[in-house]
């Protein structure tokens, strides 16, 4: 049990890591030198702050039931399919 729990925490922390790793490295690019370190810190500050609040909200309907929390979920990511199919921009 304890070899699966690791394993899992291993695969969300490469994921993280490499979200993280991916948005500084655009942070870098887009923010003049004199400036990065503000808008690295915003970007965690920020990170953090809406993890913690998306995990309180994934919390809401957990309590009620773990298949609400599949189901809300499910549909909240359905949700945004327009709204990210809209801001994709077309291959050049």
């Amino acid at each position: 049990m304890t070899s699966v729990l690791l394993e899992e925490l291993d695969c969300k922390t490469a994921v993280v890591g490499r979200i993280s790793l991916d948005t500084l490295a655009l942070i870098s690019s887009l923010i003049p030198a004199d400036r990065r370190a503000s808008a690295y810190g915003i970007f965690n500050a920020d990170f953090g702050l809406f993890w913690f609040l998306g995990s309180l909200l994934m919390a809401i309907p957990y309590d009620f039931s773990p298949p609400a929390l599949i189901v809300s979920s499910m549909a909240l990511q359905l949700i945004w399919i327009p709204v990210l199919l809209s801001v994709r921009k077309e291959p050049s």
